[in-house]
């Protein structure tokens, strides 16, 4: 079972697994980041319309509706076609069907959260996928992303998972000539049960300069 299958035929249980979770003190931290870029808006929660932000690889539109409450101009993408019809009951047709890979807009984002979504994205496929989607920022812009907290990826009900330690998504980064590290942090998942797992937390900027 390939990565969009699983998520489509599980995406009752996934989606009540994951949309009230938690996500708050998170968020914040990636808001923080966005609005200190973004001359545009004084507070998270104040003043934020016309800040972009992609949910790459939303899954059931949790993190869309959270950005959408506090005022920014949400867009979002997911390769399920099941999580995609669930986030469009969120933001409507702002949400598009497509895989890491095949994605392209003519958008230019404030911000890029991709929160536990490019983990399944195999080594050779995400130093491609986080090219392009730095790509995708504005000049000053930030993207953040996580991954499970390990040092070997592994396959769990037929999903490759990609892990990183804060070294190695480091040494990756690193090699990202359009961005520079401005966080790196561990969270215990958020998940009921399911504290004992780890996260490791990056968030980057688009080193480019210019105005937003």
């Amino acid at each position: 079972m390939d990565i969009t299958n699983y998520y489509t035929a599980n995406a009752s249980r996934y989606i009540a697994d994951t949309f009230n979770s938690d996500m708050s003190e998170i968020r914040n931290r990636f808001l923080s980041s966005l609005t200190h870029q973004s001359e545009r808006c004084h507070s998270m929660t104040e003043g934020a319309g016309g800040i972009t932000i992609l949910d790459a690889g939303c899954g059931s539109g949790r993190d869309s509706k959270a950005f959408k409450e506090s005022g920014f101009d949400v867009y979002a993408m997911d390769a399920s076609e099941s999580m995609v019809e669930h986030c469009r009951t969120i933001i409507g047709d702002r949400c598009r069907l497509a895989a890491f890979q095949e994605y392209h807009t003519d958008i230019k984002f404030d911000g890029i959260w991709a929160c536990a979504s490019l983990l399944h994205l195999k080594p050779e496929e995400l130093d491609a996928v986080l090219k392009k989607f730095t790509r995708f920022l504005k000049p000053g812009g930030v993207f953040f992303m996580s991954f499970k907290y390990g040092e070997k990826d592994y396959i769990k009900d037929g999903r490759y998972f990609n892990c990183h330690t804060s070294e190695t998504i480091t040494e990756l980064l690193n090699t990202l000539e359009e961005a520079e590290i401005i966080e790196n942090f561990i969270t215990s998942d958020v998940r009921e049960g399911r504290s004992g797992e780890k996260w490791v937390n990056v968030i980057v900027r688009n080193k480019k300069t210019g105005s937003l």
